[in-house]
C-alpha cells in the first residue's frame, strides 16, 4: 500500500507516452491511416495545423490521466485530501 502511489503516477505518465509512440511508429511502418500517420505526414509536409491539432490531443488525455491519477491516489492514500 505504501508504494501504490508512486506506480500509480509513474503508470499513469509512462501509458500515456508509449501508447502514443507506438501508435505512431505502427502507423507509420504498417502504412495504417490513422492518428499516427497523420501526424507523421503533417511533420513531413510541414503543416502546422495538423501538428498542433495531433500535438492537442495527447495533452487532453495526459490532463485526464492527471485527473484520474490524482483522484486514484485519494482513494488509495486517505492522508491525501482535497483539503
Amino acid at each position: 500500500r505504501n508504494v501504490a502511489s508512486s506506480l500509480l503516477a509513474l503508470f499513469v505518465s509512462e501509458l500515456v507516452g508509449v501508447v502514443f509512440v507506438v501508435l505512431v511508429v505502427v502507423e507509420v511502418i504498417f502504412g495504417v491511416p490513422g492518428f499516427g500517420a497523420l501526424l507523421y505526414d503533417g511533420i513531413h509536409d510541414r503543416d502546422v495545423g495538423i501538428i498542433l491539432a495531433t500535438t492537442v490531443l495527447p495533452v487532453v488525455f495526459i490532463m485526464l490521466g492527471n485527473l484520474a491519477q490524482d483522484l486514484a491516489q485519494a482513494i488509495i492514500d486517505p492522508r491525501v485530501g482535497a483539503e
